[in-house]
């Protein structure tokens, strides 16, 4: 995790290490999400060059179809994943 506080958000020049950091992620998650993710995407602040921004990689998965996203949320969280979706999802 990047040093990032509570309650405290700070933006940062642009990184080229955040799209380095971002490609093995993809990678992880292709390997624990399998043929189930449908594109894995860069998305956020971060993706954007030159943009300064807050240290946090933003990372959309694509599924199907909403049944197949709720069964993959307890997976991604066991692997470490902080899941950010839509409060209907719930």
């Amino acid at each position: 995790m990047l040093d990032l506080h509570k309650d405290k958000a700070s933006l940062v020049p642009h990184s080229s290490n955040w799209y380095k950091e971002f490609e093995p992620e993809k990678e992880r998650l292709k390997t624990i999400l399998g043929n189930i993710a449908i594109a894995i995407e860069h998305t956020g602040s971060t993706s954007i060059p030159e943009l300064i921004a807050k240290p946090i990689i933003d990372i959309a998965v694509g599924v199907k179809d909403i049944a197949t996203l709720k069964t993959t949320i307890p997976i991604l969280t066991a692997s470490g994943y902080d899941i950010l979706y839509h409060k209907t999802l719930s």
